[in-house]
């Protein structure tokens, strides 16, 4: 339960748990709502075209996040070929666009050939076959926005995080905990 406080207004106590700190800290295109039912958050509208293999996805222009920064197209496909071409992270969600199994096997940075930016705010991914969970499956907390030209990493005290897209934002990491914060609510999670 929110406990009230004068100097931080209400503040939420949690158990540290990276998936929850990242589905706050960084921006997703489709995440759960107040009602706990799925919806729009970066996403603005998505067409399917070509029996559900190509996807035009239609970012929200009003979207910023936490540090005023909007998230572009060029973010989005930077993030996939990111995902694609790192090796410490989960390559389930990029897997099944076009060109995966050739960046796969490559030892340089690759970028995704299913991936293009079409303007500013709008891309299109081509996938190999159908999945008709696709945009879903990128509202997981295993899929991070990232910011192009951005450090990959932040230090905040204690913690080394990825670099944050999301309307809340790491602010104080001590050994003990982590402060997040929107501005108006200030999470609390310990470690």
């Amino acid at each position: 339960l929110p406990v009230f406080s004068n100097n931080i207004g209400f503040q939420k106590n949690y158990i540290y748990n990276h998936t929850m700190l990242f589905s706050l800290t960084h921006a997703k295109l489709i995440a759960l709502n107040k009602s706990l039912e799925i919806s729009k958050d970066l996403l603005s509208i998505s067409e399917v075209y070509d029996s559900g293999t190509r996807f035009v996805i239609k970012l929200d222009r009003s979207y910023k996040s936490y540090k005023g920064e909007h998230i572009l197209a060029e973010d989005l496909v930077y993030s996939f070929n990111f995902f694609a071409n790192h090796k410490k992270t989960s390559k389930v969600l990029v897997s099944y666009i076009k060109g995966f199994e050739e960046c796969s096997k490559k030892e340089k940075f690759c970028e995704l050939e299913g991936v293009k930016v079409k303007d500013k705010y709008t891309l299109e991914v081509t996938l190999k076959k159908p999945s008709p969970r696709f945009l879903e499956d990128l509202g997981d907390s295993a899929f991070l926005i990232m910011k192009k030209d951005k450090v990959e990493l932040e230090k905040i005290g204690k913690c080394e995080i990825p670099y944050q897209t999301g309307r809340f934002n790491v602010v104080e990491c001590t050994e003990k905990y982590i402060k997040v914060t929107n501005g108006q609510l200030d999470l609390y999670f310990s470690k």
